[in-house]
């Protein structure tokens, strides 16, 4: 960042929050634009507090100490949420051709303000791009190996945009009773479900409802326009409270998420194509499909499951919990969360972790001298730090290791393949089944590797405890997503 120059405007959109504007202005105080944007809605009457609070907020901005033009636009009455952005972007794009874009709680990582004004440059004259984003809501799937990916989803808590995208904005979503009547919607999803739920959100917008984003992203759809989705979360949204206008989850997995810094320079896609399998999760998780779990099936044996439970994974996030209807096995929603949980592969909490392995290498031991060829090769899957590889070794077998999440200490030199030309003795998988996303998909690409699978995991006890009863869910850590019952080993 030290030999970036921000010259692009910066726009700022407060109101009543002066504690969070203060937090976001600090972040445009360290890159120094040369020209601050304020757009500033006026307090509501009725609300006690509110006018000092809105004071407090335009305040703030006295605080600029660099060389920088500083332009306001500050409401005289209380025109909400929806108006107050469409007249104040409507003001901005009158004056500049292209801005970055920040409202009062959403706080981005300084490398946002060179990725937007990059990507600004590039894609000004590309009318296929419609905005760049500094969000991704992908938790740390459906990776890129560029900087950043195209989507139909204009992601705004932190964003940039140009005059030419602005000007096909229509506050009164006028065309929505056309394509509302036609098969646009069923053209674009297929689903019906998918349909209903964006229907209703278009019609109630429609009809006024106080947001401005999905007239932009409706937009965005009919036009036919991308936006730009960096590779990592660049903007974190510290503004979820109950007092907030939309966003009063303050459990939401979508608060204050973590941001990463973007890697210069850029790497750039070859074409703009949209991203199918991203756009599907963004779909699953942020909108009709966070309505659709009742249609879960098991991933054993594919029966219906039912919403067992929900439960907070990593103390943050408010996990839906599945079990089977047939077979009783436990999954979770989608796992968004793993790459987070995986951060740190061996829980702390695991403080059984060398007496198990122990106790494990002796009933190996045993059971290979008395009942397997000692002489073939082992693997150890799903091996951890690969402590247990070591001292199977030590033993004077031939172990070797795989692990897809954790690094390898104990192991080096023993690492494990994983193809259908490599067979195995024996595959053993200790404390493994309860992390597998797919069990049965899992145990297949076992059972290329060998014909002899010796595994542990725990099963689901009798009296069927939820996950806040039972401490083998491990909800602090997120890695255990599937729990089996006594009936899929009979």
């Amino acid at each position: 960042m030290t030999q970036f120059k921000l010259t692009t405007p910066v726009v700022l959109i407060i109101f009543n929050r002066p504690d969070t504007t203060a937090k976001v202005f600090q972040a445009i105080r360290q890159v120094k634009p040369p020209q601050l944007l304020i757009i500033a809605d006026a307090p509501r009457l009725d609300k006690p507090g509110e006018v000092e609070k809105c004071m407090a907020a335009r305040n703030i901005i006295n605080l600029v100490d660099w060389k920088c033009e500083v332009l306001t636009n500050y409401a005289e009455v209380n025109l909400g949420c929806r108006e107050r952005v469409y007249s104040g972007l409507n003001w901005v794009f009158s004056l500049v051709e292209s801005a970055i874009i920040l409202e009062d709680d959403c706080v981005p990582h300084l490398s946002f303000f060179r990725f937007c004004q990059e990507l600004l440059e590039r894609y000004q004259d590309n009318n296929k791009v419609m905005a760049i984003s500094g969000d991704n809501f992908q938790f740390g799937n459906n990776t890129t190996e560029h900087s950043y990916y195209f989507s139909r989803y204009p992601h705004c808590r932190g964003w940039a945009t140009w005059r030419r995208a602005w000007e096909n904005y229509d506050n009164q979503m006028q065309l929505w009773p056309e394509f509302r009547d036609s098969n646009w919607l069923e053209n674009i999803f297929q689903n019906t479900q998918t349909v209903k739920y964006w229907s209703q959100i278009f019609q109630d917008n429609y009809q006024g409802f106080n947001t401005w984003n999905y007239a932009w992203l409706f937009t965005g759809w009919v036009h036919g326009k991308l936006t730009i989705i960096p590779q990592r979360n660049l903007v974190s949204n510290i503004g979820f409270s109950p007092t907030a206008t939309h966003t009063k989850d303050v459990n939401s997995k979508f608060a204050n998420m973590s941001v990463q810094e973007m890697i210069f320079p850029l790497s750039h896609p070859p074409s703009i194509i949209r991203n199918i399998q991203a756009d599907e999760f963004t779909e699953k998780t942020m909108f009709s499909g966070s309505l659709q779990f009742q249609n879960v099936h098991c991933k054993v044996c594919g029966s219906i499951s039912y919403k067992f439970d929900t439960a907070k994974v990593l103390n943050k996030y408010n996990v839906d919990y599945f079990q089977c209807s047939n077979c009783g096995f436990v999954q979770t929603e989608n796992p968004y969360w793993l790459a987070e949980a995986y951060r740190e592969a061996i829980a702390s909490s695991d403080v059984g972790l060398v007496s198990r392995n122990q106790n494990f290498s002796l009933t190996t031991e045993n059971l290979i001298l008395n009942f397997f060829n000692a002489d073939g090769k082992f693997l150890d899957y799903g091996c951890g730090y690969g402590l247990f590889v070591r001292m199977m070794r030590d033993l004077g077998l031939d172990f070797y290791g795989y692990d897809k999440y954790c690094q390898n200490i104990f192991y080096q030199g023993w690492e494990g393949e994983i193809n259908r030309e490599q067979k195995y003795e024996i595959v053993t998988a200790f404390e493994v089944f309860e992390h597998f996303i797919n069990p049965l998909a899992e145990i297949e690409k076992i059972l290329q590797q060998t014909r002899n699978i010796l595994f542990s995991t725990q099963l689901l006890p009798s009296n069927n405890p939820h996950p806040n009863d039972w401490w083998y869910y491990a909800l602090e850590e997120g890695q255990h997503i599937s729990i089996f019952t006594k009936k899929h080993y009979l």
